[in-house]
């Protein structure tokens, strides 16, 4: 009596739990009956422990089950039904089985497809391992991909997945490990607004005229992970697009920006890339100054180590930044707009540098980026074989890093995303000394990296940082201290110690450069004791501007009519 009182109190214990396990089941009691019935009731507890979950969970197979449960398929068809239906709920909740045979079913459970349709992709377990395979460069995929089953769903993300999984499918671009990667880079930096259509593209092999329903695919799908809770079915295209890019903040309305002239591309390409005339007479006198700065570069003196090559467009800004990289290893950045034409085009790393979130410590944030270059560069030059003149590595960290058309480098850019979120990683917290650790990160990255580079004490600089396009580091404002990107990246380069072979330059329009070089009496960043309120000159004499203007008087007695030219009588 008291055998049967235990049995039945445990039989309500298992049922509750059972049914907790089991709410969404259609009938689940009468479930809980069925599984009792037919392998006895001693069995089950066994069974649900060891050989149900085995089953649910890939680890061992049907046949298994079935001999554990004493199950045929002549008298237990209804049964052995059940239970494959019940797996493949309990393994992919949410998703629709109505249409899948139990085949089907057994195929996704074990792993040996994954059904699109009636097609199978080998490789893929479960929806999330698709997931990872196309997002593996994503922060955090794992918690995109919760999101994006929070808000639109499990069947939309699934079908996200399948199009896009599609086209990856189509390219063949899961044969190789390494072509894998590259596009998931590739695709991040497309679906997150970092590279263009155009850029992504290049790197696919694609063209509008043969792949047209590829493009449109990757522009939807684009769409769907940026902007899960937003609906794109009634949006062309270009809407999308201007989305991605951020030139429309909402659905035809267009950012107004400053007006730009609409260069053809390929002939400002071919001037990029076309001989470099009288070289003698602006790289040599720029790369001098620059070095003259790195040098004489002292925080007690001067406010950072930067300067600024000021110019209208089309006079030689960008194509100097490239020659000076003959002779110095430069890391260009140009910061144009995402939805710019111009050339050349936003670069990668520019959304590292103009980040959309600004509810963070943003003197810590730059100096994780700054620490990260500085890794990044002293990671590459270690790896390059030394050479006396540098020519060589000099011209594999061009070929690596400095990206003058629309193909991105998306392996610098990756090297420096990933350092520097690992850096982040490890000062998350808002101790007091966290801001003097990354001060101490930033030096020991620095010092190692001149060591590297290994150009010679002789040679003051060692490392430039290029920042073109740098107009735009003036409009987003950090939301907590109130004041520009700029300023607060100007505050982390005055963390780099003096004679570390580093220096900056900021290139911009004559029109802006009173921002990036005020004088003493209108900088309006509070000058602190023991802080240097200096600013390096601009420089100003490249190509179109200044090769026909004869040399400076030395005197006053030796200028002439000229002082009245240049508004002084």
């Amino acid at each position: 009596m008291q055998l049967r009182k235990r049995t039945a109190r445990a039989k309500t214990g298992d049922l509750d739990r059972f049914l907790a396990l089991h709410s969404r089941f259609v009938n689940p009691g009468q479930l809980f009956k069925d599984l009792i019935e037919v392998p006895g009731y001693s069995d089950v507890k066994v069974v649900w422990n060891l050989s149900w979950q085995n089953f649910t969970q890939e680890k061992t197979t049907l046949v298994s089950l079935k001999k554990n449960l004493n199950l045929n398929d002549k008298d237990h068809s209804d049964k052995i039904h059940t239970l494959i239906r019940c797996a493949h709920f309990v393994r992919f909740p949410g998703c629709d089985d109505s249409n899948l045979t139990n085949e089907q079913i057994l195929a996704k459970l074990n792993g040996s497809a994954i059904l699109v349709g009636n097609t199978k992709l080998g490789g893929a377990k479960t929806e999330l391992d698709r997931f990872l395979a196309l997002h593996s460069v994503f922060k955090n995929p794992e918690q995109l991909f919760n999101d994006l089953i929070n808000v639109p769903g499990l069947s939309k993300t699934t079908e996200y997945i399948n199009n896009l999984y599609s086209v990856f499918e189509s390219l063949k671009l899961h044969d190789n490990l390494d072509v894998a990667t590259l596009w998931n880079s590739h695709w991040q930096h497309f679906a997150q607004g970092k590279t263009s259509l155009d850029g992504l593209k290049v790197y696919l092999n694609l063209n509008d005229k043969d792949h047209s329903d590829k493009i449109h695919t990757l522009i939807r799908c684009a769409h769907f992970v940026r902007f899960p809770e937003s609906d794109y079915s009634n949006l062309t295209n270009e809407q999308i697009l201007a989305k991605l890019n951020g030139s429309a903040t909402q659905v035809g309305d267009t950012k107004l920006g400053d007006p730009e002239i609409k260069w053809a591309t390929k002939i400002v390409q071919k001037g990029f890339h076309a001989k470099y005339q009288r070289g003698d007479l602006i790289v040599a006198p720029t790369l001098g100054a620059l070095s003259e700065f790195a040098k004489e570069w002292n925080p007690s003196k001067h406010k950072a180590p930067y300067t600024s090559i000021i110019g209208p467009t089309m006079t030689g800004k960008t194509r100097l930044l490239k020659e000076l990289a003959q002779y110095v290893p430069v890391v260009y950045v140009c910061l144009r707009p995402p939805q710019s034409t111009g050339q050349p085009p936003r670069s990668g790393l520019a959304s590292e540098f103009l980040p959309s979130e600004s509810n963070r410590d943003m003197n810590k944030y730059y100096l994780c980026l700054l620490a990260a270059i500085f890794k990044t560069v002293d990671t590459f030059f270690k790896e390059q074989t030394k050479s006396s003149a540098l020519r060589e590595p000099l011209t594999t960290w061009f070929e690596y890093s400095f990206q003058i058309d629309n193909t991105p480098q998306v392996k610098f850019d990756t090297s420096v995303q990933k350092g520097m979120e690992k850096i982040q990683s490890n000062h998350q917290t808002c101790q007091p000394g966290d801001y003097q650790k990354l001060k101490s990160l930033l030096l020991e990255a620095v010092q190692k990296m001149n060591s590297s580079i290994g150009l010679g004490r002789d040679k003051p600089l060692t490392l430039l940082l290029a920042i073109d396009e740098a107009r735009n580091f003036l409009v987003p404002k950090d939301q907590i201290k109130g004041i520009s990107y700029f300023r607060l990246l100007r505050q982390a380069l005055a963390c780099v110690p003096k004679k570390q072979g580093f220096f900056s330059v900021f290139t911009n329009t004559s029109l802006q450069v009173a921002n990036f070089s005020p004088s003493m009496d209108r900088d309006p960043i509070l000058r602190l004791p023991n802080k240097g309120h200096g600013l390096f000159s601009p420089l100003y004499k490249i190509s179109t501007l200044d090769l026909n203007i004869p040399p400076a008087p030395t005197s006053w007695a030796t200028q002439g009519d000229e002082k009245f030219v240049e508004g002084v009588g």
